[in-house]
């Protein structure tokens, strides 16, 4: 290897390390041009001659495999390996100052191997380093930043979506009466419409409804307007990997229940933080503003939290905390515990029993002691997938049984059949749908 080719690789090297916060306090040339124990293979190439170089430098374990990885790549490198000398900062001080003390050089090889000032790199003064970071506060915030990267924790998702996994098995977002069909036509890979049809029950007018989506790597649009002429759309764009803009707005017939809702998301390596204004008025201050965040603790454990601060009325304000746990000790179960505000609590259990049954169990609890109210509600759900149906069953606390049946006749084409029994109000329902998808 020429003097060249080892300044570039013992520069690269150590920008490797640098760029990462970590220190290179130097480098030692063991040998150069010396015969190896054994005829050794790499890159398809054998090598009987090598030289020897070590680097001195302090970083965190996940830069040193970074580094090694980067090593293995490189055509010049035979062999490399990393060992760890000390754990803390204050006893590299210990050390001495020159790593080449420690090492006797062959007396064979004459060639100096760069130092850290050759390289263009500046270089570090250990006690003035360790002094200032001590006082400074951004130390802490780079230290717990580079414990969570060790850690590599997933991200948790987002915080309206902690029950995701009950919101697909439950009948609660899937139950219908009357009669209904649904006929989507894809018109292109990104863009489609859909014709919903949905027969009321006696004193409830019949509805149509058309829809549009539109859909690439960066955007999601969707709009829908009924035969009333409500109008409703969505917009979602990712302004980078991280970062997403949503927008949502809705025109009803009755301006009381016409919406605007405004949203931005940052999804970060373990974390994710989101902000939501619904109908903001900027002449009297009044609207809905929320804020959240979910922090992944530990790789099956996540802590969240959403602010709610709210103006119906001018020079009335109200604000309320939310709390939330997720713990999934694996990917077929999972425990969520989630408060909002102070009056209401919400438990839920989801289990995949198998690769075709799913069952989950939720609980909410309501206390407003203001009004004397004190509810409990317990819901238990199941969902079982066939070769071409599904079937999902629920039962509560309340005296109400519910189940959907969806069986595909077809690839694309689907019937669906609904009903709820009330035991206790002597009430039933009963539905009937279409899916036809082309």
């Amino acid at each position: 290897m020429t003097q060249g080719s080892m300044k570039d690789l013992l520069k690269k090297s150590a920008l490797t390390v640098l760029d990462r916060g970590g220190a290179v306090r130097g480098f030692v040339n063991i040998g150069r041009e010396q015969m190896l124990p054994y005829r050794m293979k790499r890159h398809m190439e054998y090598h009987t001659h090598g030289s020897f170089w070590l680097m001195h430098y302090f970083s965190n374990p996940k830069t040193s495999q970074v580094l090694l990885d980067q090593l293995k790549l490189d055509a010049r490198v035979i062999r490399c390996n990393v060992v760890k000398v000390t754990d803390k900062l204050s006893q590299m001080l210990e050390l001495p100052e020159s790593p080449s003390e420690t090492f006797t050089q062959p007396t064979a090889s004459n060639v100096a191997v760069p130092t850290v000032s050759e390289l263009g790199l500046k270089k570090v003064d250990f006690e003035e380093e360790l002094h200032f970071k001590f006082w400074n506060p951004l130390h802490y915030y780079r230290a717990l930043n580079q414990h969570r990267l060790r850690l590599n924790l997933p991200n948790p998702g987002q915080f309206e979506f902690l029950n995701k996994e009950i919101k697909t098995t439950m009948l609660t977002n899937f139950m219908f009466d009357g009669g209904r069909a649904d006929l989507a036509k894809i018109l292109s890979p990104n863009f489609q419409v859909m014709h919903s049809f949905q027969l009321g029950l006696p004193g409830q007018p019949s509805a149509f409804e058309f829809a549009g989506v539109y859909a690439d790597e960066d955007t999601l649009m969707h709009g829908k307007m009924d035969t009333d002429f409500n109008l409703q759309g969505r917009m979602n764009y990712a302004l980078s990997k991280k970062l997403q803009i949503k927008s949502q707005v809705q025109l009803m017939s009755n301006d009381s229940q016409s919406m605007l809702q405004l949203e931005g998301e940052y999804t970060g390596a373990d974390y994710t933080g989101n902000v939501k204004v619904i109908n903001p008025s900027l002449v009297d201050g009044t609207g809905i503003y929320t804020a959240s965040y979910l922090q992944s603790i530990t790789s099956k454990l996540s802590l969240g939290a959403e602010l709610l601060y709210q103006s119906p009325m001018p020079k009335i304000q109200e604000t309320s905390l939310s709390l939330a746990m997720r713990y999934q000790p694996s990917e077929d179960r999972a425990w969520v515990a989630q408060t909002q505000g102070s009056n209401l609590m919400t438990t839920s259990y989801w289990r995949k029993i198998s690769e075709k049954c799913e069952a989950g169990a939720e609980l909410q609890m309501l206390n407003v002691p203001s009004q004397g109210r004190r509810e409990a509600n317990c819901s238990v759900g199941v969902k079982y997938e066939f070769a071409a149906s599904t079937i999902r069953a629920m039962a509560d606390n309340l005296g109400k049984v519910s189940m959907l049946l969806e069986e595909k006749i077809a690839p694309g084409f689907s019937f669906l059949v609904s009903g709820e029994l009330d035991h206790l109000k002597g009430e039933n329902k009963f539905g009937v749908g279409l899916n036809l998808e082309s």
